[in-house]
């Protein structure tokens, strides 16, 4: 999605402290602004940065001629894959796929605040460290999940859904669903959570 929006002439992307200090200058001014909030559910947004960022390029016959060719959302996993530099890209390549979705999620605690991607979405790197996104900063909140949200966003911002670049490939997750799982996304992504009303899953899974 985050490909698809950044094609559009309609949109400018802007780093969330940008849209805080306009909008106090709304404030300040008595000028009527609004600031949309596009928001993914945790549990998906998890699955997606898997199928996705991390494989990335995996099956799509490009996989890097050499270490610093590979996307950083690759190059963050390299030390638990022992990849070192001057490692030839098929032997990357074939540890980046035997690297399982389960072991993924292991990991995850020690690296979801070092990328973008994963970092809680109520968040945001300032030169390298995670500070809380004030919810002020926003005076409308979409959900991709949410068809009115969509329709919202395309009407009002001029945005073509139509256009799909770098469309989430599909892996297999199958081992996504256990409440280990669910309680790990959830004490991660707690604030994501109640800031967006989405809904836990994990005490239901125990139910």
């Amino acid at each position: 999605m985050y490909r698809s929006l950044s094609s559009q002439s309609t949109l400018k992307q802007v780093s969330p402290w940008y849209a805080l200090f306009y909008r106090l200058g709304c404030w300040f001014l008595r000028r009527e602004c609004d600031h949309a909030f596009l928001v993914r559910n945790p549990y998906s947004r998890t699955i997606s940065f898997f199928q996705d960022k991390f494989r990335y390029n995996l099956e799509r016959g490009r996989p890097g001629r050499q270490f610093e060719a590979w996307q950083d959302p690759q190059r963050l996993f390299f030390r638990y894959l022992n990849v070192k530099q001057g490692d030839r890209p098929e032997v990357i390549k074939d540890r980046l796929s035997s690297f399982l979705f389960k072991d993924f999620l292991k990991v995850l605690p020690e690296v979801y605040e070092r990328d973008l991607h994963l970092l809680p979405q109520s968040r945001t790197l300032i030169w390298g460290f995670a500070i809380s996104v004030p919810s002020t900063i926003f005076t409308e909140l979409l959900k991709m999940e949410d068809e009115a949200s969509l329709e919202r966003l395309a009407e009002h911002f001029q945005v073509d859904l139509g256009i799909r670049l770098n469309a989430t490939s599909k892996q297999n997750t199958n081992d996504w669903s256990s409440p280990e799982n669910y309680t790990l996304i959830n004490r991660l992504y707690r604030r994501d959570f109640e800031l967006f009303g989405y809904d836990q899953l994990g005490s239901k899974l125990h139910a």
